[in-house]
């Protein structure tokens, strides 16, 4: 292959090919195409590769390529998608990325890539999705991504209470400035790729189909059937099957996932019956926090008071996040 001057496209996928790359392979600077993707290559990327300016698309992923990647790549004017996920490159991610401006897709997920993403990845106007999960990078997300078109899906109310929680945390935050993950000005972008959903609404993006259930939780919270191709995958955060005095249970979905992925941090604990739980804290009454459990506490002292007269005279007193939380509750629940 080390003579081939010609070659526009060229598909190696799903093999069992072992060595190294064909280190000529772009002899000819016209080729286009090329994926190698699900075999068992090893390591450098060919310097006749780092230099293929004329490259479109590339597919890399689920080999045992190495080397620092910054030096393994260069600038590809016409280059619109790459994958190089599933290798083992190093080093940290070249602000050149930021040159390949029809670049749409850049997957490098499951690496080694460490330091912080450089800002000069923002010049990559055309950029749509970006995969960096599974490194070791640092620092804060740059500003400059903000134009890649992404969206996150919750129910109204959890809308509501995920800026109310986002804010306290900025409010309380001890660390400085600089080490902040995200001040006001970024909860208030957030909340405009946000897009939100009714319980059991389906919706499809990129042909994929998902819907939520009432997760039992906190209030807004749900659980995601997704169906990719007809694979059903539930995912759920918390979630409680034990009905209360101001959320419903969660749901049980009226179909059966083939995955099922769960928050598991009660996944091994035995909880006391309620109406044990309820009596110590009728007996003491600590502090506790404001969203989910104050509401459900605050019922419980309700009906306590209720059917003790001799407490009527004594007042309960809230803190002032639990009562902006109250107020969502007051407007999502009839």
């Amino acid at each position: 292959m080390n003579n081939i001057t010609h070659l526009k496209s060229l598909q190696l996928v799903e093999n069992n090919f072992i060595g190294q790359l064909p280190q000529k392979i772009c002899l000819g600077r016209v080729l286009e195409n090329f994926t190698a993707s699900g075999n068992h290559f090893t390591g450098p990327i060919p310097k006749g590769l780092k230099n293929c300016t004329s490259l479109f698309r590339v597919r890399l992923e689920r080999n045992q390529l190495t080397g620092d990647l910054a030096e393994s790549f260069g600038v590809y004017p016409t280059l619109n998608y790459i994958d190089l996920s599933s290798n083992n490159f190093y080093g940290e991610l070249s602000e050149k990325w930021g040159q390949c401006h029809m670049l749409t897709n850049l997957n490098i997920s499951n690496n080694n890539i460490s330091g912080a993403i450089p800002p000069q990845l923002g010049k990559a106007i055309q950029l749509q999705q970006l995969d960096l999960s599974a490194n070791h990078l640092s620092g804060k997300i740059p500003k400059e991504l903000d134009h890649i078109q992404r969206a996150s899906f919750m129910t109204h109310a959890m809308k509501a209470i995920y800026k109310l929680l986002l804010s306290d945390y900025v409010k309380v935050s001890k660390v400085s400035v600089e080490d902040m993950l995200y001040d006001e000005q970024d909860i208030l972008c957030s909340m405009d790729k946000i897009e939100v959903l009714d319980f059991h609404q389906t919706l499809e993006v990129n042909g994929i189909r998902f819907w939520c259930y009432t997760a039992g939780h906190v209030l807004g919270a749900a659980m995601f059937m997704v169906d990719i191709a007809g694979v059903r995958v539930l995912y759920t955060g918390d979630y409680s099957r034990e009905e209360d005095r101001h959320l419903h249970a969660a749901e049980i979905p009226q179909f059966c996932p083939d995955t099922c992925i769960i928050e598991s941090t009660y996944g091994v604990q035995l909880h006391q019956p309620r109406h044990v739980r309820e009596k110590r804290f009728t007996d003491v009454v600590h502090s506790t926090i404001s969203l989910g459990r104050a509401q459900e506490l605050l019922l419980i002292l309700e009906e306590y008071w209720s059917n003790h007269p001799e407490l009527h005279n004594i007042p309960i007193f809230y803190a002032s996040p639990c009562k902006r939380c109250m107020a969502v509750y007051q407007t999502s629940i009839p």
